[in-house]
């Protein structure tokens, strides 16, 4: 869906419009972004319940090989600088047709003054695939991956 709006959009004159803006800046957000892709694509947890590390699997590999296939197609080479704020302003500004973002985010584009201001609906986040999952993830817990 993201592509076909994004290539009506630019035939129609918008060049800098987006299919899909999302936080892809190394921080908290693009970690919760890749624990739910990885997650809705069937690909567990990094670490299961007995300890055992189990990340380096195909689900959760083609699940990170899907989001990396969106930079520079329906999202722009660029997203891998956008924090919440970097998303937002594309989103806010009328110039992406999907945003994962926090429900601050909400408020800020309701506003009257807002260029998507009674022109957009939340809803869950996508399947990973025909046979995936709904996905969501809030941070905040305090655990850390190491670079």
């Amino acid at each position: 869906m993201a592509k076909k709006i994004q290539d009506g959009e630019l035939a129609a004159g918008k060049p800098d419009f987006q299919g899909f803006v999302f936080e892809g800046k190394a921080s908290e957000s693009l970690t919760c972004n890749a624990l739910e892709w990885i997650h809705s694509y069937g690909g567990g947890s990094v670490i299961e319940a007995d300890k055992k590390v189990t990340i380096n699997n195909p689900n959760a590999i083609k699940a990170l090989d899907a989001a990396q296939g969106w930079i520079g197609t329906i999202s722009p080479a660029g997203v891998t600088t956008y924090d919440e704020e970097g998303a937002r302003n594309v989103w806010q500004a009328g110039n992406a047709a999907f945003m994962r973002n926090w429900p601050y985010a909400y408020g800020l584009s309701a506003d009257p003054k807002s260029a998507v201001s009674g022109k957009f609906n939340v809803t869950v986040l996508p399947k990973g695939g025909d046979n995936g999952n709904n996905a969501a993830c809030l941070g905040g817990h305090q655990l850390m991956i190491s670079a």
